[in-house]
This record gives C-alpha cells, sequence and structure tokens, in this order.
C-alpha cells in the first residue's frame, strides 16, 4: 500500500487513470488494496485480475495439493491407503494454520515440511484471512474490473473464477474474458498442460487474445 501511495502521489501522475494490475496471488492483494483504499482520494480507477484465486489461499492450495495426491495415485505412484492419509493430514494441516497461525510438529507427508516452512506459513496464513469473494463483494458498485483467466490453467480452475464472478456480480463494471489454450503465466499450451515442463520453456509465445482484450477494457474504461 506504501509504494501505491507513493505512487499515487507523484506530481507526473493522474489519480483518475491509476489502476492495479495483479496476477494469481497478487490478483488477491490487487482486491485487498481496492477495498483499503475505497472512498479515498487514491482509489484506484479499474483492476485487472489475471489468473485470480476465488476461494481463500489455504483452500486453493489444499485443492492443488489433493489433486497432485490423487495423481499420484492414480499412476501407481503412491498407494490409496497413503493418499488417503495424506489427504486427511492435509485438511489438518490447514486447520491448524487457521486456528494457531502455525502448522502441526509433524506431518503424514514429509515433503510438505519443505513447503510449510516458518515463512511461508506466515505468509499463507495472512493470505487467508482474505476471501476473494468477500473482498469482491465490497467493491465500489461501478469499478470497471477485467478478470482474465486461460482456459487450461491447472492453477485456478473455472470454479475460483465463478466464485470470483459472483462476488462481482453487484459490479456492473466487471468483466470476465477467458483465453483459449493460455495457460497460468498465459502462454500458449498445445494439448495437455504439464506446469513442470510448461512453465520453464522459453519458446512458447503468449497467447495472442491478452493484448487486445487488454487494450479494449482500458480504452473503454478510460477512453
Amino acid at each position: 500500500m506504501d509504494a501505491y501511495r507513493t505512487l499515487a502521489r507523484q506530481r507526473e501522475v493522474d489519480r483518475r487513470r491509476l489502476i492495479v494490475v495483479g496476477h494469481s496471488e497478487g490478483a488477491l492483494f490487487a482486491l485487498w488494496l481496492a477495498d483499503r483504499l475505497r472512498g479515498t482520494p487514491e482509489a484506484p480507477r479499474a483492476l485487472v485480475l489475471a489468473a485470480p484465486p476465488g476461494h481463500r489461499y489455504l483452500d486453493l492450495l489444499s485443492r492443488q495439493l489433493t489433486e497432485q495426491y490423487r495423481a499420484a495415485q492414480s499412476a501407481g505412484r503412491l498407494p490409496a491407503a497413503t493418499a488417503a492419509v495424506y489427504i486427511r493430514d492435509l485438511r489438518v494441516v490447514v486447520g491448524a494454520i487457521r486456528t494457531t497461525g502455525k502448522p502441526p510438529a509433524h506431518f503424514a507427508d514429509p515433503a510438505l515440511a519443505s513447503l510449510f516452512t516458518p515463512v511461508n506459513t506466515a505468509f499463507l496464513a495472512q493470505a487467508d484471512r482474505q476471501d476473494p469473494f468477500v473482498l469482491a463483494r465490497r467493491l465500489a458498485p461501478g469499478l470497471p474490473v477485467l478478470v482474465l483467466r486461460g482456459t487450461k490453467d491447472v492453477q485456478v480452475d473455472v470454479s475460483d473464477i465463478r466464485r470470483l464472478m459472483n462476488g462481482l456480480s453487484g459490479d456492473h463494471g466487471a468483466q470476465r474474458a477467458d483465453i483459449p489454450d493460455a495457460d497460468h503465466v498465459f502462454k500458449v499450451v498445445i494439448g495437455t498442460p504439464n506446469p513442470a515442463t510448461d512453465y520453464p520453456d522459453p519458446n512458447r509465445p503468449f497467447a495472442p487474445q491478452v493484448a487486445p482484450r487488454l487494450t479494449a477494457f482500458l480504452r473503454g474504461t478510460f477512453g
């Protein structure tokens, strides 16, 4: 917030044309910032939410890990009984962080120890306190909002976007744009997405529909 306010107070900056663009968890912070600054002279005049979460952060993380466990089970890399234990324990981990701010002392899946470090857990607990749906409902009714999602995004699925758009249902300035064949970072995916190989590939092009869709939104908002 301090960085945004510093920018907004520069003489060269037109406060009437300030927008906040957030990608992934950055979209959650964009919603939070708009909520905190609502009704002030420095409030953003528009939001662009790219691949935004629609559920609380720990719910989203829990869903992703659960899907990984089930995929490992289906591929024969993880026994069914072990997968069930890991999934149940994951619910315990989420509950502990929400209740105490700290994870349990031990994890059924040892790999979680590297994920739920003290620094990571502090961030997750803070981010999880913000519900995108609730923040969306509190936005100014006419605030222009563009929600972008790639149809091959395996990190933010369609249920996230639907829930977020339900929160934005009272905002007649909210728009949704689904970008075909784009992944979480809005690069084109041919065939089945595989983040492990897709993300580090520098040769994949960005989805060509993003730039014109963003341009149209900005022109419609600011002329």
